[in-house]
């Protein structure tokens, strides 16, 4: 089988899971970035999630009187912004990970005209279209 792929062979295999959590925080437990929504490595939000996640954990904790309420609201808004991440991450699964020969060739040839900062720029604002409460997200 290996020695039949050559330059012009197209050959993909993937699966990608993501789990979507019913809540992302109980108690006086929170969880961040990909413990709590891993929106796969399709998204490049490795790092990055989980440092906005705890930004946005600092800002419901400041001036908290009561803890486990606070971790509670932030895991609403959390879960809001996760299943937002997840959508984007299958959206943009079907277009990066085509299992079609025509798919990737239409893709690379579309990433080729576009100028690389440009077409980076425009991806990531519409990976990161802000955290949004789960009920607005799930719609």
């Amino acid at each position: 089988m290996f020695a039949a792929i050559d330059n012009q062979s197209f050959v993909f295999v993937d699966d990608i899971t993501m789990i979507t959590l019913p809540a992302l925080s109980r108690g006086r437990v929170a969880l961040l970035g990909d413990a709590g929504a891993c929106p796969t490595f399709m998204s490049g939000m490795g790092s990055a999630y989980a440092m906005t996640s705890a930004e946005k954990l600092a800002i419901h904790l400041s001036g908290a009187a009561d803890v486990p309420e606070a971790l509670m609201s932030y895991g609403e808004e959390a879960l809001g912004h996760a299943l937002a991440l997840q959508k984007n991450a299958r959206t943009m699964a079907k277009v990066i990970m085509s299992r079609s020969r025509a798919m990737a060739a239409a893709r690379n040839g579309l990433l080729a005209l576009v100028p690389e900062t440009q077409a980076l720029q425009r991806l990531n604002r519409l990976f990161h279209k802000g955290w949004k409460p789960a009920a607005e997200t799930a719609q």
